[in-house]
């Protein structure tokens, strides 16, 4: 098989992104692989393929690129799990280990392996500003705001329009939450939850 790193054993899961790149979300450890479908293939036919060829792969540590820095809940010792989805030229991922969940997005068009290329947000402390954005607008009495969880070990899906939903790993964790792709990544008014 193909050797990237030691650490690059297991993934939970992996998503295309609609036009070259598989993005395979790790297990037990912090290395996104990124493998480009169109390495070494001269044909449109796909005939010359290398799938075995490591120059196809890449990966990129989410710890050692620091690309979380300074979230309470970023990723860290205890490795947790992580879940991937593409969604209009972006790749969103979400970690929750021990202290919490954070989701990460990456700008397809940007360079994988660099820190620019990439954001991130407590998706609790967002979701939960959230709330209280909706509470102080009106549109949600105090008593009907639901409470947020820390933890989004359940799943992330993109409506193929405009918005990616989270889910937590059991209804007892708190609200389903859904980001708007058109508004800013860290902006509150781009979150809901229910």
């Amino acid at each position: 098989g193909v050797q990237l790193h030691a650490d690059c054993q297991q993934f939970s899961s992996a998503a295309f992104d609609g036009s070259r790149y598989i993005y395979m979300a790790p297990s037990g450890h912090t290395k996104i692989v990124r493998y480009d479908t169109k390495y070494g293939v001269a044909a449109d036919d796909g005939t010359q393929d290398e799938f075995g060829e490591p120059r196809a792969y890449s990966y990129v540590d989410v710890v050692g690129k620091h690309l979380c820095a300074g979230y309470h809940c970023a990723v860290g010792g205890d490795l947790g799990k992580f879940i991937v989805q593409a969604a209009g030229g972006y790749i969103y991922m979400i970690y929750t280990n021990w202290a919490g969940s954070i989701m990460l997005k990456h700008d397809t068009s940007e360079p994988f392996n660099e820190r620019e290329g990439w954001e991130c947000v407590c998706i609790a402390t967002i979701a939960s500003a959230a709330v209280q954005y909706r509470v102080d607008s009106g549109t949600v009495l105090p008593e009907d705001a639901p409470t947020v969880s820390s933890f989004f070990a359940g799943a992330v899906t993109y409506d193929g329009r405009r918005y990616v939903y989270l889910a937590p790993g059991r209804a007892a964790e708190g609200p389903l939450v859904r980001l708007d792709t058109r508004g800013g990544f860290r902006d509150v008014a781009s979150w809901e939850a229910v």
